[in-house]
């Protein structure tokens, strides 16, 4: 279960790793639980990748965070969302059903200012993820409250 403040803190663009609310988090016994935000959406819809089955997520408590409860999905590849809102509707891969690109130990050269590589990792780099087109971005901003990419 998560806390009502760790929901409030991703409203407001304030939790230091969202990836422990949002997205997929496995339950046991072949359930998982999908978490999404969609800033002013009315309803949200998770889409199964393969056999394009649809179903109704539960707003919560916080305006845009909607949840489901699922059993017997193929939980290990990206799913796609559909959103209705005030001006119409858009289906999208959620960011958060992707794993991190960053290793441990990637995190760990990094931090220690060893890595040779980062620059493959920060910035944007338009790149294919489980079979998913897209753009990977990373940024470095030890002082930032909030990072936007639009």
């Amino acid at each position: 279960m998560v806390s009502k403040e760790d929901l409030e803190r991703i409203v407001n663009a304030d939790h230091h790793d969202p990836f422990t609310v949002l997205g997929q988090h496995e339950l046991g016994r072949g359930r998982a639980l999908v978490r999404v935000f969609v800033p002013e959406a009315r309803e949200l819809f998770l889409l199964s990748r393969e056999d394009r089955r649809e179903l109704a997520m539960t707003p919560l408590a916080e305006p845009g965070l909607f949840e489901v409860e699922l059993k017997g999905w193929d939980t290990s590849k990206p799913y796609r969302v559909r959103a209705l809102h005030k001006k119409g509707e858009h289906v999208f891969y959620d960011p958060y059903s992707f794993v991190p690109l960053l290793s441990e130990y990637d995190l760990y050269l990094f931090n220690e200012g060893t890595h040779r590589r980062i620059h493959t990792f920060m910035g944007a780099h338009p790149m294919v993820l489980q079979e998913v087109p897209g753009t990977a971005f990373s940024v470095w901003a030890p002082n930032a409250r909030r990072v936007s990419v639009v």
